[in-house]
């Protein structure tokens, strides 16, 4: 037994180390993707709307919605959450292609598609909120929660602080150049949808780890209300 114990401690311990060193080595080629896309591009439309880096931001996005759909539709456990991040990931993902509602339909014309996502999101949460408490009581003190908040901090509030042209005046004062602004913002909001999309991977791990621990539990009450019965049956 304690062979047993030890075993399934080690491969805890190794499925553990091989994710943080996967999610290392994905920063890494990260930030090697936005050096490649810098040195391609000329120094006007460095990090523009059209760039590689922005291009990967949707990507980002709409994997992370497609894994939050797919959640939804199969997880027992962190269903109405999936439900609610996606409304998140997909108006982010809306929001991300505004030049092109823009262009091509109306000004802040995404805003609709947006709010309509989000709207649905929120209306399944609040209509089955009773799952919906139960699971995020769990999840809010889940690594995937802690990922998640620290990416939606990272681009949603952090990345424009420090994008503002006034941080970058005082910066580089009379040799401003925008590129360097672009840069600043753009790569730090990739970042935090990297976060975003790690956190829905350690939700999967989360959610395929629940019910089996679930299931220990139940089986251990089992057994520990047993000799209770068998000594109520002699009686």
């Amino acid at each position: 037994m304690n062979k047993f114990n030890l075993s399934g401690d080690l491969q805890s311990f190794l499925f553990g180390t091989s994710r943080v060193i996967l999610y290392a080595l994905a920063t890494v080629l990260l930030a090697e993707f936005i050096r490649w896309d810098g040195l391609r591009s000329s120094i006007d439309n460095k990090f523009s709307e059209g760039s590689l880096t922005e291009i990967l931001q949707s990507v980002f996005l709409f994997i992370s919605s497609l894994l939050l759909l797919r959640l939804y539709a199969t997880s027992i456990t962190y269903k109405y959450t999936a439900i609610l991040l996606f409304g998140l990931t997909g108006a982010s993902l809306v929001r991300e292609q505004d030049i092109y509602f823009e262009n091509y339909i109306a000004h802040s014309s995404w805003q609709i598609p947006a709010y309509a996502i989000l709207g649905f999101a929120l209306f399944q949460a609040i209509k089955n909120h009773r799952i919906f408490l139960k699971e995020m009581k769990s999840y809010l003190n889940s690594l995937s929660f802690g990922l998640f908040s620290a990416g939606l901090i990272t681009t949603y509030i952090f990345s424009r602080l420090f994008g503002r042209k006034i941080f970058w005046y005082a910066v580089m004062e009379n040799h401003y150049i925008r590129a360097v602004k672009n840069a600043a913002e753009e790569c730090l909001e990739l970042y935090g949808y990297l976060f975003i999309f790690i956190s829905i991977i350690e939700l999967f791990v989360l959610s395929k780890q629940k019910p089996v621990q679930q299931m220990l539990f139940n089986t251990k009450r089992q057994h520990s209300r047993l000799p209770i019965m068998l000594e109520n049956h002699i009686n």
